[in-house]
């Protein structure tokens, strides 16, 4: 049997610093600068590299802190504190101050485990008693942070142990990027029906050349499903069901546009305010969490809950309560932040959206995922960013014809609950993770 020793993380790692001035050293540009910035918001969040912010740094700068393989980030401020991720390979990318970086001395332990042990209740139990500050801006002293206990095998033995742990975290990773994709999906048939107007486009333009209103209405099938006209006319023959779908869809798309407070838009859509439609109910904190999930009990919804970390349960007694269809708004500290299919007791940081009719949910929760960069633009606060309700209550929206809203609806739950079942499925195995990491970390079962 392995022999265990004791050890603070500071005897296990070669080095723990904090990033770069988010400001003055490592802002986020417009442009594309080849080189992108880790920011809390990007783990929080699980995105991928492709989407976290280009910055622009200094040669000096990059050098130092540069992401490598094997380096352990971590969030040591605000609302996600605690909340760290796994550098794979070496990244055209540096790191911000909201963050810190762990070095692991390979002589003594493996970056994956050390990993693992910064999964464990017994780690977030630790970074909520060493982080200060207020409820919605904790922050963690990183020499704080690397006096942390940590048990360590041999480095044989950690290698069997991250070897048996690895395809768990491997199929969330996975789940989770198949995720990704499906959202990426539905924001882009969104945007491409009813913000660029496509399929009205080309109805229009099809007309305006001459062309039949058949032909039209195989221009706008066109352009809703990115065949050719080929290739529709033979879906007719081979997949009659779906040809009669689109064709369904292409019909109900205005052939023509009007001027509006907007400019041009769609004939027959109204334009609104977002209050028209929608009301910001905010979330509350209970008096009592629990750790554990009991009877009658229920999630409380927090920014740690989106990403699978630190979740707790409370009477839903006196509080606002989120089903998976409703539509959630963090309101303060990572603000601006869109989601919907989380159940439970929404946290005093988020509100959920009320809607004039339910019939609304999949195009308006597509519309203000739209929104989202722009409304984390426009927060209002200093040290906590806030979102400001009152703009996102007066931006304009164009409403299309039901059928539409019917239409797109089919297309996007569809979606939804393929994105449902992989989260449900990741909630699994994070429990089964939850469950055996700690008795592998301290040894209670030996491979």
């Amino acid at each position: 049997m392995s022999e265990w020793k004791e050890y603070e993380l500071s005897n296990a790692i070669i080095s723990i610093n904090t990033g770069l001035d988010a400001i003055r050293r490592a802002p986020i540009v417009n442009s594309e600068t080849f080189i992108r910035c880790l920011r809390i918001q990007d783990i929080s969040q699980n995105k991928p590299f492709s989407e976290w912010g280009f910055t622009d740094v200094n040669t000096k700068d990059f050098e130092k802190y540069q992401l490598q393989k094997d380096d352990i980030i971590i969030a040591r401020t605000g609302n996600s504190i605690g909340v760290n991720i796994l550098i794979k390979s070496r990244l055209s990318a540096v790191f911000n101050n909201g963050l810190a970086r762990i070095r692991v001395n390979s002589n003594v332990a493996l970056s994956e485990f050390i990993f693992y042990l910064m999964q464990t209740q017994n780690f977030k139990k630790y970074i909520d008693a060493i982080s200060s500050g207020t409820a919605t801006q904790p922050n963690m002293k990183v020499g704080d942070l690397s006096k942390y206990k940590i048990n360590l095998p041999d480095i044989e033995t950690q290698k069997k142990i991250t070897n048996y742990i690895s395809p768990i975290y491997k199929k969330i990773e996975l789940n989770t990027q198949t995720n990704q994709t499906l959202e990426q999906i539905a924001q882009a048939i969104f945007k491409h029906w009813f913000i660029d107007f496509a399929p009205v486009h080309a109805k229009a333009n099809a007309l305006a050349a001459g062309a039949s209103p058949e032909q039209a209405e195989l221009a706008t099938m066109a352009s809703l499903s990115g065949k050719t006209l080929a290739e529709i006319t033979a879906l007719q023959h081979t997949a009659p069901e779906a040809y009669h779908q689109l064709q369904q869809t292409a019909r109900a798309f205005p052939s023509e546009f009007v001027e509006s407070e907007m400019g041009l838009v769609p004939k027959g859509w109204e334009v609104k305010k977002v209050k028209d439609i929608a009301k910001f109910i905010k979330g509350k904190k209970p008096k009592n969490l629990s750790e554990n999930q009991q009877e009658g009990l229920l999630p409380y919804i927090t920014m740690a809950t989106l990403s699978g970390k630190n979740i707790s349960f409370a009477s839903p007694e006196g509080m606002i309560i989120a089903d998976k269809l409703d539509i959630l708004i963090s309101m303060d500290g990572s603000a601006g932040n869109i989601t919907i299919g989380y159940k439970g007791i929404v946290g005093s940081t988020f509100a959920k959206i009320n809607l004039t009719s339910r019939k609304y949910i999949s195009f308006f929760y597509q519309f203000m995922k739209n929104k989202e960069e722009d409304i984390k633009a426009n927060t209002t606060g200093t040290s906590v960013p806030h979102t400001d309700k009152e703009r996102v209550l007066n931006y304009s929206i164009t409403i299309p014809n039901d059928d539409l809203i019917n239409y797109f609806s089919k297309v996007h739950l569809d979606l939804l609950e393929k994105i449902l079942l992989n989260k449900n499925e990741n909630n699994t195995l994070e429990n089964l993770r939850d469950t055996l990491l700690p008795k592998l970390l301290n040894g209670e079962i030996e491979l």
